[in-house]
C-alpha cells in the first residue's frame, strides 16, 4: 500500500561532518538531496505505545524508495527550505553555518531487508533559536502594566 500523494512533502537531507584538525572545529555539509516522503506529526505509533516502547525521536518519515539509504546522524530540512546556490550546494554564512539551519537529525532507522517501505525516526535539533515564536513587538505594553 502506498501513502497518499497529498500527505507527502519535500524534505532535504545532507550529511554534516566535523573536521577538528584545525584550531576550531569546522562543520562541513554535503550537497542536500530532496526527497518526497510522508512525514508524521508525532513520534509514537499505536503498536509501540501500549507495549511501553518509548521512542527517542519526535517525528518519523516513511519512504517507499528502496534506493534511498540515509545514515543515522544526517541532518534534515523538514519544516524549512534550505537556501541553495546554482550548483545545489548550501549557502553558508560568515560563521560557516547554513543561512537556514537544519531543523531535524536522523536518529533511528526502522527498515527490513525485504520490505517495501522504510521508516526513519527524526529528532528536533536542540537549541534551535529560529523555531521560537517570533515576537510581534507588543512586549513593551506588558512591561508598563505592572
Amino acid at each position: 500500500m502506498r501513502s497518499l500523494r497529498r500527505r507527502k512533502q519535500n524534505i532535504w537531507i545532507c550529511k554534516a561532518s566535523i573536521d577538528d584538525s584545525h584550531m576550531e572545529p569546522i562543520t562541513t555539509y554535503s550537497k542536500p538531496e530532496m526527497h518526497r516522503v510522508s512525514v508524521s506529526n508525532t513520534s509514537g505509533t499505536p503498536h509501540e505505545l501500549p507495549v511501553g516502547l518509548v521512542s527517542e525521536y519526535t517525528r518519523y518519515f516513511v519512504s517507499f524508495d528502496r534506493n534511498f539509504h540515509p545514515e543515522e546522524g544526517m541532518v534534515l530540512f523538514v519544516d524549512r527550505e534550505p537556501e541553495l546556490d546554482d550548483n545545489g550546494e548550501l549557502i553558508l554564512g560568515e560563521n560557516g553555518e547554513p543561512n537556514v539551519k537544519p531543523d531535524y537529525v536522523l536518529t533511528h532507522i526502522m527498515d527490513t531487508a525485504r520490505g517495501t517501505i522504510a521508516r526513519y525516526g527524526i529528532k528536533k535539533i536542540a537549541g534551535d533559536e529560529e523555531s521560537a515564536p517570533e515576537s510581534d513587538g507588543d512586549d513593551d505594553e506588558q512591561d508598563g502594566q505592572g
